[in-house]
């Protein structure tokens, strides 16, 4: 059964929102599940914790779309950087589908029209 998790929270290191997508990760992983837990936008500022956009954590397979974890400094960047991640959801969910099917996507807080869309595919 492969299970995709999108989310715009800090993975693997992050606060309590992160640590229960872990632990939720981790459990349907122990269950048999191909989880990936797949981050929609940069996430680190200052104090850069994760470097990696792409990993393994505890078992746990994790992507950011945005292929960095860095926020640039610059609002348009960041703007250009956080479309650029939604996109990459898309495309990551229509390639991930292509090589095994999804059986299932747990999503966060995203707009109606974000999860229509994944809805759609």
């Amino acid at each position: 059964m492969k299970i995709l998790i999108i989310t715009s929270y800090p993975f693997p290191y992050g606060m309590a929102q992160t640590n229960r997508l872990i632990a939720m990760a981790r459990g349907l992983t122990h269950a048999g599940a191909d989880v990936e837990v797949v981050v929609s936008k940069a996430t680190e500022w200052d104090t850069v914790r994760n470097q990696m956009a792409r990993g393994d954590y505890q078992g746990v397979k994790f992507t950011y779309t945005t292929g960095t974890t860095v926020r640039p400094p610059h609002p348009v960047k960041r703007a250009i950087l956080y479309y650029r991640g939604l996109a990459g959801v898309f495309g990551h969910i229509v390639r991930s589908h292509g090589t095994q099917k999804v059986d299932a996507v747990f999503m966060g807080v995203y707009s109606n029209t974000v999860t229509f869309l994944v809805w759609l595919l």
